[in-house]
């Protein structure tokens, strides 16, 4: 129901709302997109506990209450990427807060916390938008192992701790796609090989008899 709410009032939102709603969701899928943690962590995130600014740096700092396994974690916000967010706690964020106290990190329109499951629904039509099919929280979960394992396969490791998983078998299980990609892949190759013998014997073949 909140969930609705939030999508109906976006639509009867003031224009300068409205802009910082479609800031906060940018940066709720960017921030997903560098680092792929639950739709329970992030709602968990707050402006007091989580965050520290020193500068220019911002880190972002999960407590073990915080994640499904029950481990901290911690992440240093790209240079390109932090100085959005800090607009976006210095201008964005108490605009949608309308002097409402509240510590989390992202406002609902309504000036309160933004639930996981709102969060779930912002990422899901941000990127049925974009991509013309909508992608869960897990989905870009799933990318993040799969893009490691393709990209850097000696270091798909990282990727047990970066999905805040307790066993490495986890993340090769439900996450790892990479094989079937790269099966995909040199599928595609083959192919392609196959059509250019094809192309080579047809042309040979005409020449032969035009000779």
């Amino acid at each position: 129901m909140a969930v609705e709410i939030e999508r109906n009032a976006d639509r009867r939102m003031p224009k300068p709302f409205a802009r910082q709603l479609q800031f906060r969701d940018g940066l709720i899928l960017a921030l997903l997109s560098l680092w792929p943690i639950r739709r329970r962590s992030m709602a968990a995130l707050t402006v007091t506990s989580h965050l520290i600014r020193s500068g220019a740096t911002l880190t972002i700092n999960l407590h073990a209450e915080d994640t499904k396994s029950g481990r901290s974690d911690s992440f240093i916000v790209p240079a390109k990427l932090a100085p959005h967010l800090a607009h976006y706690l210095d201008c964005g964020r108490p605009r949608l807060a309308r002097c409402q106290a509240s510590d989390t990190l992202w406002i609902s329109q309504r000036g309160k916390a933004l639930t996981a499951d709102a969060i779930y629904q912002v990422v899901r039509r941000l990127t049925q938008q974009s991509f013309a099919e909508p992608m869960s929280m897990h989905d870009f979960r799933r990318a993040a192992a799969t893009s490691l394992a393709i990209e850097a396969p000696d270091k798909i490791g990282l990727a047990t701790g970066l999905l805040q998983h307790t066993r490495a078998d986890t993340t090769g299980r439900h996450y790892n796609l990479a094989g079937c990609a790269g099966a995909s892949r040199r599928f595609k190759q083959a192919l392609s090989k196959r059509k250019g013998c094809s192309i080579q014997n047809h042309d040979r073949s005409v020449k032969h008899e035009n000779t």
